[in-house]
C-alpha cells in the first residue's frame, strides 16, 4: 500500500490502520509525507504505528511525486495508491488479489462508498457503471474508478507508467486510461473502500479541474490516434463528444466545436448532439454551473 499523505494528521491514524488491518494477507504499508505541516507524522508515531510501516518524509511536491516516490520503494509486486483519508474493509486485500487470480488480470477495482464526518448525515451512494474487461474505450470517455485506493494494479502491468505530476486532479484519470489501452481490467461488486469526503466537498466545480479535464482530453487525443487497442468508431465518437464537453466547461470554445466535429463525423447520436447544444447555449447565458449545481442536489440528496 502506498499511502501519500499531505496534512493529514486528523485522518492518516484511521487509514494506515486499515491498511494494517488486512486478514489473510501480508501488506507493505509505505506513507509518503508530502511535506506536512500539521503533525500527521507525530499522529502516527503516538497511535503507535510507525514501527509497523515505512515512512517516508519529503518536501511538498504534490500527490502524484508522492505516489511515484513511494512506488519507487515497494517491494510487493501489487501496489495499491491510498489517499490519506480512505478507508480500507480488512478484506479488500485477499478479495482483490483473489479476484485478479481468478479472472488472471493485472489490473482491477472495487465497489465503494463515499461518507463524512457529519452526525447524522447519511451515507451518499451514487450509481456509476462498472465496466470490467477490455474497455479502454469507456475508460476514454469517463473515469469510472472513484479513487485510486479501489485500485490494485500488478508491478509489472505499470512498466513505466507513471502518475504525471503535471496533472493537477486528474492524474490518476490520465494513468488509468494508458493501462486500459492494454490491459483488461476487473471489477469487484462488494464495497471494499470507503471514501472520504468533506461536507460540501462532493460535486465541487474547481476552476483549475475543469482547466486539467480539457487539458487531459486534448492530450488523449494522441493516445487515441496512436493506440492499437482495437478502439470503435463509436468508443472514438464518445471520446470526441466527452473532449468537446470539457472544452465547453473550461470556455474554450473554438476548440470545442472542432471536437465536436469530429465526434460527428464518427457517428454522434442526436442525443448527445442535443446535450452539447443545450450545455452551449447555457454557457452563453452564464447558467451552465447553476444548472450543474441543482442537478448535483438531485442525484445526491444534497
Amino acid at each position: 500500500m502506498v499511502v501519500p499523505c499531505h496534512n493529514s494528521r486528523t485522518t492518516i491514524v484511521e487509514t494506515v490502520r486499515s491498511a494494517l488491518d488486512q486478514r489473510d494477507i501480508a501488506t507493505e504499508v509505505i506513507v509518503v509525507d508530502d511535506g506536512s505541516t500539521d503533525g500527521s507524522n507525530e499522529a502516527l508515531t503516538e497511535a503507535g504505528l510507525r514501527p509497523a510501516i515505512r515512512f517516508v518524509p519529503q518536501p511538498n511536491q504534490g500527490v502524484s511525486v508522492a505516489r511515484n516516490t513511494g512506488l519507487a520503494l515497494a517491494a510487493a509486486p501489487h501496489i495499491c495508491f491510498l489517499d490519506s483519508d480512505d478507508v480500507l474493509e480488512p478484506r479488500f486485500g485477499s478479495e482483490m488479489l483473489g479476484l485478479l487470480a481468478r479472472q488472471q488480470r493485472r489490473f482491477g477495482y472495487c465497489n465503494y462508498r463515499y461518507f463524512d464526518d457529519v452526525p447524522d448525515r447519511p451515507d451518499i451512494h451514487i450509481r456509476y457503471p462498472t465496466p470490467e474487461g477490455f474497455v479502454p474505450g469507456r475508460m476514454l470517455a469517463e473515469n469510472f474508478i472513484p479513487t485510486p485506493g479501489a485500485v490494485v494494479v500488478a508491478r509489472d502491468a505499470l512498466g513505466d507508467l507513471r502518475f504525471d505530476s503535471r496533472r493537477q486532479g486528474t492524474e490518476d484519470w490520465w494513468l488509468w486510461m494508458q493501462l486500459c489501452l492494454r490491459e483488461p481490467i476487473a471489477f469487484h461488486p462488494e464495497c471494499l473502500i470507503h471514501i472520504r469526503v468533506r461536507p460540501g466537498s462532493l460535486g465541487r466545480r474547481k476552476a483549475a479541474m475543469i482547466r486539467d479535464t480539457a487539458g487531459l482530453f486534448e492530450n488523449a487525443e494522441a493516445l487515441v490516434a496512436a493506440s492499437t487497442a482495437p478502439l470503435t468508431r463509436q468508443d472514438r465518437a464518445r471520446f470526441y463528444y466527452r473532449t468537446a464537453s470539457a472544452l465547453l466547461d473550461a470556455g474554450e470554445s473554438g476548440a470545442a466545436g472542432r471536437a465536436w466535429i469530429k465526434a460527428t463525423r464518427l457517428g454522434l447520436g442526436g442525443r448527445d448532439h442535443a446535450k452539447l447544444a443545450g450545455k452551449a447555449a447555457l454557457r452563453t447565458v452564464g447558467a451552465l454551473r447553476h444548472v450543474e449545481r441543482i442537478l448535483w442536489r438531485r442525484r445526491t440528496g444534497r
